[in-house]
């Protein structure tokens, strides 16, 4: 089985192998118009890249053919040839990829080998059918989809595996055949398309669930969802709708002439099928208190990982102020789980709010820091200066305390003249005192200044470290003028994956 995604797990061997991805762009190009081909085309390849690694093969796609219909580049047709073998379409991987060969621009001389060698792989999952067909004029089909016309100027090419195989010509009733078919096989199918009076008519099959089979009198018409409507002859028919894990439905419709006809079918699960068959669905969400809903049906809050039938599912996912994600997704079989990765995009009102607010956090968590250490800064220096002058009032008081103790000469300083009356003495003495006492009294500023900056200082941490991040949903733009692409294979799960990593 091989499976196309983009692993950031990968990088490691991809940095042992080429030069590192480069993601962003200098200040100039950011200043691009929105507008500009090359701008847009940059952003969609970037987008292509996050859908493809989210495993949202269809999303990387379009994203990648609209960037390539707006600055083509060997680069993007290479992913693209690439994408569409992930996806199972060998021939448009092989028609892609064979552009890519033929005119390879600046593509590496390592990836346009890799590029041939999928060529070759995917060369070996094509099947020709050669058809026989009564009428000269009408449209062929394959899985309900228009490929040729009538007449063919040779085989019918379909990518191998189970295939429905139609033949419309104007007036004649339709036919089609479901045909298995192998890579490199070659088979023959006669349709003799019956007469028909009166004008075909057209039948639109809607149904919640995709990859049912849709049946038409019993005979297979192609799968959900149907890319065209189907082309019937008028008059009564029974549209049927089959799937394992579901209760199979079905209805009468009566087509007039030429008419137009819709007819919706919703399967409902089987619980004792999915119970024994089914596999569980996982989702990983980039954002927290998400909706979601499968194939149609809300599911509430995702909590936990769910049992569904195996198999695809459209599965939407919701969440306030954010873009909704909807996007077809696979179930293994009975004892797997599914893990499906979902980054939800916020709305530009959404995302405005947030960096305001995100920011505003952020700037009260540096000003709390920094008046933290200004004022914790200022009581320490404070303490210290006091500190001093506590030294040398103690100092002043002790030693003339201990003059007037000892009666040594004059009762205070021997400098003095005339000499101090004992009175004096003890003034000073308590004058010097008092400033003592004023002193260590004063040293609560300087504790309530530490803890004022403690309190802000830890007040602005926690803004900091706790507070939400301005630059969450800023996404990384891919240099342009350097285009480098690393197509790789690994193994996982005892499945090769095969994975293509780029910058455009």
């Amino acid at each position: 089985m091989v499976g196309l995604s983009i692993r950031w797990s990968a990088l490691p061997l991809a940095l042992s192998l080429v030069s590192p991805l480069v993601l962003g762009a200098p200040p100039a190009l950011a200043q691009e118009s929105a507008t500009d081909p090359k701008s847009e085309a940059r952003d969609r390849f970037g987008r292509g890249l996050r859908l493809f690694n989210d495993g949202d093969n269809a999303g990387a796609l379009a994203e990648f053919k609209r960037a390539n219909e707006l600055a083509p580049h060997p680069v993007v047709a290479f992913n693209i040839g690439l994408v569409y073998a992930a996806m199972g379409r060998a021939i448009e991987s092989v028609a892609t990829l064979d552009g890519v060969i033929k005119n390879p621009g600046t593509l590496a001389a390592d990836k346009l080998a890799k590029a041939k060698a999928t060529r070759a792989e995917q060369l070996l999952r094509i099947a020709e059918i050669e058809l026989g067909v009564n009428v000269q004029v009408g449209d062929v089909e394959v899985d309900g989809v228009r490929v040729a016309k009538l007449p063919l100027s040779g085989p019918l090419k379909v990518t191998s595996g189970a295939r429905v195989v139609g033949v419309v010509a104007p007036g004649h009733i339709p036919e089609r055949r479901e045909v298995t078919i192998a890579g490199g096989a070659k088979l023959k199918l006669a349709f003799e398309l019956a007469p028909m009076q009166g004008r075909i008519a057209q039948l639109a099959v809607k149904t919640n669930v995709p990859g049912a089979g849709v049946f038409v009198n019993g005979r297979a018409v192609g799968k959900t969802p149907l890319a065209a409507t189907l082309t019937l002859a008028p008059g009564n028919h029974i549209v049927e709708l089959r799937r394992p894990g579901y209760v199979t439905a079905r209805r009468g419709v009566n087509l007039g002439e030429g008419a137009y006809g819709e007819v919706s079918l919703d399967l409902a699960e089987d619980p004792a099928t999915r119970t024994a068959e089914g596999g569980r669905l996982a989702l990983d969400l980039s954002e927290g208190d998400a909706s979601y809903s499968i194939d149609g049906v809300p599911r509430g809050k995702y909590t936990a990982s769910i049992l569904l039938p195996a198999g695809p599912h459209l599965l939407r996912v919701e969440r306030d102020g954010f873009e909704s994600v909807q996007r077809t997704i696979e179930v293994g079989r009975a004892g797997v789980t599914t893990t499906v990765r979902i980054a939800l995009e916020p709305t530009p009102e959404y995302r405005a709010k947030y960096e305001k607010k995100a920011r505003l956090f952020q700037t009260w968590g540096w000003v709390g820091v920094a008046s933290g250490v200004v004022l914790a800064g200022a009581g320490t220096g404070f303490l210290i200066w006091n500190d001093g002058v506590k030294d040398d009032k103690l100092a002043e008081s002790t030693e003339a305390d201990r003059l007037r103790q000892a009666k040594e000469g004059p009762f205070c300083d021997p400098k003095w003249t005339p000499s101090p009356k004992p009175e004096d003495c003890d003034k000073q003495v308590s004058a010097a005192i008092d400033e003592y006492d004023a002193a260590r009294a004063r040293d609560v500023f300087g504790w309530i200044g530490i803890g004022a900056g403690g309190a802000a200082l830890v007040a602005g941490t926690v803004l900091l470290l706790t507070g939400d991040d301005p630059n969450r949903y800023e996404r990384e733009r891919p240099e342009m003028a350097k285009p480098r692409v690393l197509p790789a294979l690994w193994r996982r799960e005892g499945a090769t994956t095969l994975g293509v990593i780029g910058a455009f």
